[in-house]
């Protein structure tokens, strides 16, 4: 077997991208939304319905509230944490300002709604769903979004299961969003269709490309040949009068 042999300054150099990507964030400047993190409650204020939550941050002030806790009925805060505990949390909201955290322990959405726009492509979309109509995707969001048979085909297609099937990964591309409905529509990419369009790229004249002093000369060039075809035509209408007339004048005196 042979091994694959790496310069020192390579080798270095992934060393450094392995230790920057697995480093933990250490201050509230590292901070990001959607960052997991195992915490543990060290306060629980009743009144304000908010836990104090150490995640290993020393310049963070991370509180919970009620409302970011899974929970049954009306239980209270104090009912569904203890000081000590260990939990699993997210941050959900950061301000900088007073660098407190918000955290929550429902599991953040992958994609959000306000984060969807019509024209995001997404590599690993996973069919949940097939219909006869089309099929139904999943990219991380709250609903999975709708590719529609004939999106998938520009043949008629009795039903979408003949195309694809659950479990199958595919990209989309969303061609779109309905945030109040929470609606989402896909359609695929189409390989033929951008052939086409390199042909048609392909085969598109040069277009010449002029400064602003050749393009002024040339615009001059134009209207002076234009003023010459004029002063010739004008030209020959009179010497084509001045014909008729001699013509007639001829004709006159032979009567004569």
């Amino acid at each position: 077997m042979t091994e694959e042999v790496q310069s020192p300054e390579a080798a270095e150099e992934t060393t450094a991208v392995e230790e920057v990507e697995a480093a933990p964030p250490s201050s509230f400047a590292d901070l990001k939304r959607k960052m997991k993190f195992a915490g543990t409650v060290k306060k629980i204020q009743a009144l304000a319905s908010i836990a104090a939550v150490d995640i290993g941050i020393a310049d963070a002030n991370a509180l919970i509230h009620l409302s970011r806790i899974p929970r049954e009925g009306g239980q209270k805060i104090e009912d569904l944490l203890k000081e000590g505990q260990a939990v699993d949390v997210w941050i959900s909201k950061l301000s900088p300002d007073k660098k407190r955290v918000e955290l929550t322990m429902f599991e953040p959405l992958a994609v959000e709604w306000r984060e969807i726009e019509i024209g995001q492509v997404y590599a690993t979309g996973k069919v949940v769903r097939v219909e006869k109509y089309g099929a139904f995707v999943d990219i991380g969001a709250e609903r999975p979004g709708l590719l529609h048979v004939r999106e998938l085909s520009t043949e008629f297609v009795k039903h979408a299961g003949n195309l694809v099937s659950i479990g199958d990964e595919m990209e989309v591309i969303v061609s779109g969003v309905n945030r109040k409905k929470k609606q989402i529509d896909f359609t695929v990419p189409k390989p033929e269709l951008e052939d086409e369009m390199e042909e048609d790229y392909e085969e598109e004249v040069e277009i010449e490309v002029m400064s602003p002093m050749e393009y002024a000369f040339k615009m001059a060039q134009n209207k002076n040949q234009a003023k010459k075809k004029k002063r010739k035509k004008k030209s020959y209408g009179a010497n084509k009068l001045d014909d008729m007339f001699e013509r007639t004048l001829s004709g006159h005196d032979s009567s004569e």
